[in-house]
Formats: structure tokens, C-alpha cells, sequence
């Protein structure tokens, strides 16, 4: 266990050469420059960042996003392919499905 090891924390603090009460000494700037090099630099390292495109296909995952998207083929080849819906201005409804698509899928990347 950790104070079988280390003798708890007066342990831990003899096995990194600091004091438990007074912390790192100050008045040595090779002190401090030595752990650095032995401890390394008290510094978190970051993911590299995803980009936009990336969210964009990841949201194009989403099933009421594929279900929008089928909807939009569907409505689009009813509206394009009978002359009567054609007429009539059919394929709006399948454009506008397409329109909220694309507005999904940029909302829901700008989130993330």
C-alpha cells in the first residue's frame, strides 16, 4: 500500500526532496530547473482539435438525421417524378426536408 512504500505522506514528500510543510525550496533556481529535467514539467498536454468536417460527418450519423434524409429522397422523387406533383410544386416539400437537413447537420456540428 501506498504508506507501506512510501511511509504516507512525510514518505512521498522525502522521496520528491520537498518539505510536506514549506513545499519546494525556492532559493535554489537549479532546484527547480533539476526537477523540471527529472520530473518533468508540471504541464497538461492537449488532443490535437477535431475539425468542423469532422463533427459534420459525425452528425450526418445521427438517425434523425438519416431519417430526414430519407424522407427528403423519397420526397423529392414523388414531387420530380409524378407530373401531376411537378405541377403542383411537389418537390418543394422535398427541398425544404433537404434545407432543415443542412441545418441540422450545422447546428448539431457547431455544438460539438
Amino acid at each position: 500500500t501506498f504508506q507501506d512504500n512510501l511511509g504516507a505522506i512525510d514518505g512521498l514528500a522525502a522521496s520528491l526532496h520537498t518539505d510536506a510543510k514549506k513545499g519546494i525550496p525556492t532559493l535554489e533556481t537549479i532546484s527547480i530547473q533539476l526537477r523540471q529535467q527529472v520530473f518533468g514539467a508540471n504541464k497538461f498536454k492537449y488532443p490535437p482539435p477535431k475539425s468542423f468536417f469532422y463533427f459534420m460527418y459525425k452528425a450526418c450519423h445521427d438517425l434523425t438525421v438519416i431519417i430526414l434524409g430519407i424522407a427528403a429522397i423519397i420526397s423529392l422523387i414523388i414531387g420530380l417524378a409524378l407530373e401531376e406533383k411537378r405541377n403542383e410544386y411537389g418537390y418543394i416539400e422535398g427541398v425544404a426536408i433537404v434545407v432543415v437537413l443542412l441545418i441540422v447537420i450545422l447546428v448539431q456540428a457547431s455544438i460539438d
